[in-house]
């Protein structure tokens, strides 16, 4: 089944970790858990669209945070990197939920959903112990055909949400952008299922 892109909001992108982009396109991680990054509009994270591309990135990139089983991860996200200058976007998601976490257990609990480890989880959880946590259940898709996406200033910082320049010319030129989704009805429901097992 092939889906085409919404032009609505779609030009709005996600900055993540390349090897967790990797695993949501491998149907290997199926939720995000965010805190929110240093500066952000409001001071915390927030869901600024519940469509959106998946901007990969490294520079924060750590293996220390990643199970050990996982970390092949890391090599693979080398895929998104076009040239020293250009990175290929390649997935977009959906949020389905979000659920805002009250215990560090919930975060432990949702350790299997992800390619995480609890190092990481720890770190989240105690930095600016002040902000909550979310976790958001994503429906993710593969673009048929990646778009290369030039590395711009105005993409660095610590924010969590950017718009893509290129995305934008592309849906104002009515160039259709399309897409698969990772995972079918059915196996997403079993991962919403699994979820409220095991956060609630």
């Amino acid at each position: 089944m092939t889906a085409i892109l919404s032009p609505q909001k779609t030009a709005i992108a996600l900055k993540e970790w390349g090897s967790v982009v990797t695993a949501i396109v491998e149907g290997h991680q199926h939720i995000l858990i965010r805190k929110g990054g240093i500066i952000e509009k409001h001071d915390c994270f927030e869901v600024e669209s519940n469509d959106f591309l998946f901007y990969p990135t490294f520079l924060h990139q750590d293996a220390t945070r990643i199970d050990a089983s996982k970390h092949h991860y890391l090599k693979q996200a080398e895929q998104f990197k076009r040239d020293d200058k250009t990175v290929n976007v390649t997935a977009f998601a959906t949020v389905d939920k979000v659920l805002k976490v009250n215990r560090f257990e919930q975060l432990q609990a949702a350790l299997p959903l992800t390619i995480y480890n609890q190092h990481h989880i720890e770190l989240l959880w105690h930095w600016k112990p002040e902000k909550p946590c979310y976790i958001l259940l994503l429906k993710a898709f593969t673009l048929t055909s990646p778009i290369a996406v030039t590395d711009k200033p105005d993409y660095g910082g610590c924010v969590s949400w950017i718009e893509l320049d290129e995305v934008k010319q592309q849906i104002d030129t009515h160039q259709p952008i399309e897409m698969v989704p990772v995972l079918d009805d059915d196996a997403f429901a079993k991962i919403k299922t699994e979820l409220k097992a095991l956060v609630g």
